[in-house]
């Protein structure tokens, strides 16, 4: 159903995007306080007006931390490029979710072309080698 209801948001000049991430319990407050304060300071720098809806959901709770979903959107009426801003907001907030001690997750909506250089940062030497041998 998702897609009928990004057509129907396109009509009216509104676009999104969502990204996963996971971080210990210790850093869920200061990881989702980042990751929006990124969203909107590259929106801002993009004169996107008004400010984005920035959405925050806690999707799975483990012994160790949670996984999060950041859903976010904006009215992409007088842009040039609305997908080359909505990439350039994606890479700074995946860029954060790594400076904030968090990872990049697939949870639903899969790594991704888009998101493959974030997943991989995220990950440990090992852990990339294991990943290839089971491809």
């Amino acid at each position: 159903r998702l897609p009928y209801l990004r057509d129907f948001l396109l009509d009216y000049f509104a676009i999104s995007d969502r990204l996963d991430a996971t971080t210990s319990w210790s850093n869920v407050e200061v990881l989702v306080e980042k990751v929006k304060e990124i969203i909107t300071t590259t929106c801002k720098a993009q004169s996107i007006r008004p400010r984005p809806y920035i959405g925050v959901r806690v999707d799975n709770i483990y012994d160790t931390g949670a996984s999060i979903t950041f859903t976010y959107g904006f009215n992409c009426r007088n842009l040039n490029d609305p997908l080359g801003a909505l990439k350039l907001i994606e890479q700074a907030a995946l860029a954060e979710i790594l400076r904030s001690n968090g990872s990049v997750s697939h949870n639903t909506s899969g790594i991704g072309k888009r998101k493959k250089e974030s997943f991989l940062e995220s990950l440990s030497e090992p852990a990339v080698k294991v990943l290839k041998n089971i491809k």
